[in-house]
């Protein structure tokens, strides 16, 4: 399972996304339940512009288990500003310490601004700048709020 990611993923990182792409789907009829290939699939998807398919697979029992679909799927729902979904995709993957980066801080301070949250959204863009002082995300969130006030 790993060659096939890691395969997948050098193919995506060369720029070929279709063999990425079937190299996964291949790989996913072997290994039907893997979480891995679940997660690779949705973020090759997604960065092919192809998030509304990569949601689809978040519906899939076997993705349920994938740390990377989460933190996927939370940005297909960021770009088309289904803040509620992000914020609970964003949220789930917080959970995890060894994934807890400065871009799922990001998406959750993002989310919970959108939301109206904007104690919940200082504390998560804090975190963030706390991890990455110079993340010119969320120091473009930082700016905004202050600029609001």
């Amino acid at each position: 399972v790993v060659k096939f990611g890691l395969d997948s993923y050098c193919s995506y990182q060369r720029g070929d996304v279709k063999n990425s792409l079937d190299i996964i789907e291949k790989s996913r009829n072997q290994y039907a339940t893997d979480p891995l290939l679940y997660g690779l699939h949705s973020f090759v998807l997604y960065r092919y512009g192809r998030g509304d398919e990569a949601r689809v697979l978040a519906s899939l029992p076997s993705a349920e288990k994938s740390i990377l679909m989460k933190t996927t799927i939370g940005m297909v729902c960021a770009d088309k500003k289904d803040w509620s979904c992000a914020e609970k995709n964003f949220s789930q993957v917080s959970q995890i310490p060894i994934y807890n980066t400065v871009n799922i801080d990001k998406g959750l301070a993002q989310s919970y601004y959108e939301l109206g949250k904007r104690d919940q959204s200082m504390k998560w863009m804090q975190k963030g700048l706390e991890t990455s002082s110079h993340y010119g995300p969320l120091l473009e969130l930082k700016e905004k709020i202050i600029n609001e006030q």
